[in-house]
C-alpha cells in the first residue's frame, strides 16, 4: 500500500508529465499562466485527486463530484461556486464526467463553455492547462468523446 508521501509524489510527476505533453508543439495551443489559469488547474487537480481516491474511478455526476469537493477538500459551498465558474467568460465550467482515464494520452475533464476571443481554457486529467483555439479544442473533445 502507497504512504501519503508515494502518493503525493506521484500526483506530483503525473502533473509535471501532463503539463509537458501539453506543450507537444502545437503552434495552437500553449500553457496559460495567471490567476485565471490557476482557477481551471485547481478543478483539473481536484478530479484527479477524486481519481485517486476512488480506485482510478472518475466522478460520475457533478452531485457526486461536489460532494467530494465538499468532504474531501473541505471547499466550503461559497468557494465550490466560485471554484466551477470560469472567470474569463462567467459560465459555469464543462465538466467531463464518468470519462475512462486510461492509458498515457491526457484526457480532457474540465474547459471553458465559450472561452474569450475564439480560446479556450481547457484542463486535463493529471493537472495539466493549455488555452487552445477553436479547431484545437474540437480536436480535444473529440478525443474524449471517443468510445
Amino acid at each position: 500500500m502507497l504512504g501519503l508521501y508515494d502518493r503525493s509524489a506521484i500526483v506530483v510527476a503525473l502533473m509535471v508529465l501532463a503539463v509537458l505533453l501539453s506543450c507537444r508543439g502545437s503552434n495552437q495551443a500553449y500553457v496559460p499562466t495567471g490567476q485565471d489559469a490557476e482557477q481551471i488547474r485547481q478543478v483539473a487537480v481536484a478530479y484527479m485527486r477524486f481519481i485517486s481516491s476512488h480506485r482510478n474511478r472518475p466522478p460520475s455526476s457533478e452531485r457526486v463530484f461536489r460532494k467530494f469537493l465538499e468532504g474531501a477538500l473541505k471547499w466550503d459551498e461559497a468557494k465550490i461556486e466560485s471554484m466551477l465558474v470560469s472567470p474569463r467568460d462567467g459560465q459555469p465550467y464543462k465538466i467531463v464526467y464518468d470519462v475512462p482515464i486510461l492509458g498515457s494520452k491526457p484526457v480532457v475533464v474540465v474547459y471553458e463553455r465559450t472561452g474569450v476571443g475564439g480560446d479556450r481554457y481547457v484542463g486535463f486529467d493529471f493537472g495539466g492547462v493549455e488555452i487552445a483555439d477553436e479547431e484545437r479544442f474540437a480536436m480535444l473533445v473529440e478525443e474524449t468523446e471517443e468510445p
